[in-house]
Order: C-alpha cells, then sequence, then structure tokens
C-alpha cells in the first residue's frame, strides 16, 4: 500500500488532499479482468488468477492506513465529484507470487486501476496499469 501511495498516487494525482476508502479489501480476489495487456511473458497467468479468484469465499480484510501522512485516507461521508474513491482488492497468490489490484475512480470521470505483483516478502517486482473514462 505505501508503494502505491508514495511512488504513484502522489504523482498521478498530486493535487489530492484525501480519498475516501473504508479501511477493508474487497470480498473479491484481485485478478486480471481489466488487465489484457498485463505482465507480457506468461501467457497462462490471467487464466491462472480468474480460475483461482473463483475457489472459494473470501473475508474482507483490514488495512492500516495511519502511517501515511502525505494524505488524508478515510471513509468520507459527504461524497462529491471533485474526490477519488479507493478499493483494494485480496491478494491472489499464485505459485512463489502475490498479484494485488487496487482501483481509483472519480466520479462521473475514471477509473484507473493498477495491478501488482509481488515477492512473498512483499517487494514490488513490476505494476501495469490501465482504466476507463465515464
Amino acid at each position: 500500500m505505501n508503494y502505491f501511495i508514495d511512488s504513484l498516487l502522489l504523482k498521478k494525482y498530486g493535487q489530492v488532499k484525501a480519498i475516501d476508502f473504508n479501511g477493508y479489501t474487497e470480498e473479491t480476489m484481485s485478478d486480471f479482468a481489466w488487465f489484457n495487456d498485463c505482465f507480457k511473458g506468461n501467457d497462462s497467468l490471467p487464466l491462472k488468477l480468474r480460475v483461482r479468484s473463483f475457489d472459494k469465499m473470501f473475508a474482507r480484510h483490514s488495512i492500516a492506513t495511519a502511517n501515511i501522512d502525505q494524505v488524508s485516507i478515510h471513509p468520507i461521508k459527504k461524497k462529491n465529484t471533485r474526490q477519488l474513491s479507493m478499493r483494494v482488492f485480496l491478494a491472489n497468490e499464485i505459485a512463489d507470487k502475490t498479484y494485488i489490484m487496487i482501483t481509483i475512480h472519480k466520479r462521473y470521470q475514471f477509473t484507473d486501476a493498477y495491478m501488482f505483483e509481488c515477492s512473498k516478502s512483499g517487494e514490488v517486482l513490476r505494476w501495469c496499469k490501465t482504466g476507463m473514462i465515464h
């Protein structure tokens, strides 16, 4: 999460002061449903992640955001069209790698989705981004 905030969020969405986030992962696992061209070189990876995402029911996990100073990340009750909201999907493990998807949404404008490939120790090995305009 810190890698995403420090390396991507603050650079791409620099003027943001607060992000709407409920502090929990989604109940669904990260998969490549949005990512047709992500992580070339392993053509079976998207299918493996998709199949794995249907394995069982999943419980939400709490994500600590208290140690992030640059931007306020918390549930925002009063919604407006200028604010960003974030969703973090459950980690999906394939072999010795972990895959995590985070989406950033700005109402009536866009949704950006980021997929991260991480080592077992949590180091981000590579990432990619896709999105759609509303």
